[in-house]
């Protein structure tokens, strides 16, 4: 108490605040927390290197730690799909958007988290033109309201009621985290656009079997209401079990809804009765380790600067133990600084912006968050639950050969025992011959061990089945040259 008394005659008080406020500033800075912006595929930012480059050279000025990338708009795909059709506005037909974001993203310490909008599948005047697309291959898996319409101001739905529908909304999610070495998948549009909606023919027939009921239920019958939610549920609880089982370190995360003003019991909230999603189901069940509502809601409107503080409240009151990151409308620098102050100030885990898009402020917006509330760069906060990609990769069962691949490049790098990575790799490779990569990557792990001859006759086999290899050509042509290269 004395040296407290010496230090306040030897200091102002005003003094003191202050330095106390630094550090209380720097502990908020310091401690993890989950900084990130969804970039969209609409417009530009990932449809080109050189975009990708541009997006994330601006997330590492901002001192983000992931990014949340659309692969899919509306039943089309900006990655190599088994399923759905290639994105009509990628430029090159050769680009695969998601592989190189995800490798350059990883590069620069962010993670990368796979967007997807899951039930809406087409917005337009025109159809799509693959005629494989969802929107013409299956037209009775397409949502109607009550009257019959199939739109909603021009935009259309998959019925998560049609079980076709969400096994092929499984397999979609499934196939993204099979090819890619992604951080997370995130659901978007999973829910209806309205309580009129879910009225195909298929969805009410297999209602009315279920129930033993007949007719057509009112679009606010409460088992109707019950049934549909659920629908939407079931979806999300069978990608959590699927990627629990193939990826157990894989982020699950969702953008929800928080419209209108946040009620004290969620079942009385807008997303809830409205748009039949039960996201606080979500986080109490533990089929979704985070929530992102879009709480895009002005600072400058006073009734929406309190919605947003109040949301803010609910989600952390509804997270259940797992995570919940506030997401913000970008509008400018100084309104999302005081809502990240806002969302650190009242516990939510952190914040993502919509959106982060190439515009001309970008840069300057960057910057801004840097030098305010993101002046260091800090890992994302851990999820307790979930084992660490490195201990989940050791433990995995030696089966699937992308599992095999997995462990084994964990093994050449972070373990560097290139022993174990050439198993398991020869392993990968009976399994399937035509795997490419484990191929190549068997020729760095020969060459990191100076068996040339072996090394080369692995490139040689990666040219064979992918005559484009960028990587096998240049170890080739640098052991052609005498010299090789540092893997």
């Amino acid at each position: 108490m004395a040296a407290f008394e010496i230090f306040k005659r030897t200091f102002p008080l005003t003094l003191i605040v202050l330095l106390l406020g630094l550090v209380v500033r720097s502990f908020a800075q310091d401690k993890p927390e989950f900084r990130a912006m969804w970039i969209s595929a609409y417009g530009a930012g990932l449809l080109t290197t050189k975009e990708i480059d541009d997006s994330i050279n601006a997330a590492k000025l901002a001192n983000l730690n992931a990014l949340i990338v659309q692969v899919r708009k509306t039943g089309d795909a900006h990655y190599k799909s088994d399923y759905e059709p290639r994105a009509e506005n990628i430029p090159d037909p050769k680009f695969d958007p998601l592989e190189y974001i995800v490798k350059k993203a990883h590069a620069n310490g962010l993670e990368v988290h796979a967007w997807i909008n899951t039930y809406k599948v087409w917005a337009g005047k025109t159809p799509p033109k693959s005629p494989n697309h969802m929107f013409n291959k299956h037209p009775e898996w397409i949502n109607r309201n009550i009257e019959g319409r199939l739109d909603k101001s021009g935009q259309y739905a998959l019925d998560p009621g049609i079980p076709g529908v969400q096994q092929h909304l499984f397999n979609v999610y499934m196939d993204v985290l099979k090819k890619y070495d992604v951080d997370g998948i995130h659901f978007d549009y999973v829910r209806y656009w309205s309580p009129d909606f879910g009225y195909s023919k298929i969805a009410v027939d297999r209602f009315n079997k279920e129930k033993g009921r007949t007719g057509t239920p009112k679009m606010d019958d409460p088992e109707w209401c019950d049934w549909r939610r659920a629908r939407v549920t079931d979806l999300v609880r069978q990608v959590y079990a699927g990627a629990t089982k193939l990826k157990p370190w894989v982020k699950v995360t969702g953008s929800v809804v928080c419209s209108q003003p946040c009620t004290a019991e969620f079942r009385d909230s807008h997303p809830y009765n409205l748009l039949l999603q039960d996201w606080e189901r979500w986080l109490r069940e533990g089929i979704i380790d985070a929530v992102v509502p879009m709480n895009y809601k002005s600072e400058s409107d006073p009734a929406l600067a309190k919605q947003f503080r109040e949301w803010i409240d609910g989600m952390v009151k509804w997270r259940h133990g797992r995570h919940a990151y506030n997401g913000i409308s970008v509008r400018g620098v100084d309104d999302f600084v005081t809502q990240v102050k806002e969302t650190r100030t009242r516990g939510a885990d952190g914040v993502v912006g919509f959106d982060f898009g190439p515009k001309s402020s970008r840069a300057t917006f960057a910057e801004g968050l840097r030098q305010s509330v993101y002046e260091k760069w800090v890992p994302t906060p851990p999820m307790s639950w979930k084992p660490s990609r490195s201990s989940a990769v050791i433990e995995q069962p030696l089966t699937d050969p992308k599992q095999l691949f997995d462990k084994a490049i964990y093994y050449a790098s972070t373990g560097n025992d290139l022993d174990k990575a050439i198993e398991l790799l020869k392993a990968a490779l009976d399994t399937d011959p035509n795997y490419a990569e484990a191929h190549f990557r068997l020729g760095r792990c020969y060459l990191r061990k100076g068996m040339k001859d072996q090394a080369v006759a692995q490139f040689k086999e990666t040219l064979e089945l992918d005559g484009e290899h960028s990587g096998a050509i240049a170890e080739l042509q640098t052991l052609a040259g005498g010299t090789a290269t540092k893997p």
